[in-house]
């Protein structure tokens, strides 16, 4: 696929001059293996494309997750970064902050933050059950960041079945948390399998949101 790097610098400048933050994503779950991630070379995309920020996305996989590499590529990512733009992270974790292979552990991100990393946003791939007891074990863990909880708006979801949320009566206690929160709010996760189905349905989902809260 080839990018048009001008049209794209033009598309996030219109986002930017609507109070839209824009941040490169680096990582997921097909990118398990970091050994190859040089912060210096995203830090020099993200300036060179004008985003705010670069939000790292550290899936290992089961039994792979190491403290010691996140923590190295979020004090590397920093560095190059500087310190205003922002350094976010996604994570799928447990209800007490435990990583399950598929990102960052709250204990980490304390961590990181103590090592001067500032986390300032924090997106938590914890879509229902578990999600508000997840928020917590995260706010403890940094107090200041932007945590939002995640939510499942698509159709054929593959983070699971049971996961899936199609109406604003499935999340109203997230929602009515979320309210009472600081610098609290919501991911919305869409994997696209169908774009006639999903898309439309996450439009829908974000204005019941706004609706309802």
């Amino acid at each position: 696929m080839v990018f048009n790097v001008e049209k794209l610098k033009e598309d996030i400048n219109g986002m930017q001059a609507k109070g839209i933050k824009v941040l490169i994503a680096v990582g997921g779950v097909s990118n398990p293996d970091w050994t190859n991630y040089s912060a210096t070379s995203v830090a020099s995309l993200a300036k060179a494309l004008g985003v705010d920020g670069i939000d790292i996305d550290y899936e290992p996989g089961l039994g792979a997750y190491s403290s010691t590499e996140i923590l190295k590529i979020l004090s590397d990512t920093r560095a190059a970064l500087g310190n205003e733009p922002i350094l976010s992270v996604a994570t799928t974790a447990g209800k007490t902050g435990e990583s399950l292979g598929w990102g960052i552990s709250a204990s980490d991100v304390k961590a990181a933050n103590s090592q001067s990393a500032s986390i300032g946003l924090i997106n938590l791939m914890s879509y229902k059950s578990e999600a508000i007891e997840c928020y917590q074990a995260f706010r403890n863990a940094a107090a200041s960041a932007i945590i939002n909880i995640g939510i499942d708006a698509n159709t054929s979801a593959v983070s699971g079945g049971d996961t899936q949320i199609t109406s604003i009566s499935d999340i109203k206690d997230d929602v009515a948390f979320l309210a009472s929160e600081s610098n609290a709010g919501v991911m919305i996760w869409v994997a696209a399998i169908s774009v006639t189905n999903s898309i439309p349905q996450t439009l829908d989902l974000i204005k019941s949101l706004y609706q309802n809260s």
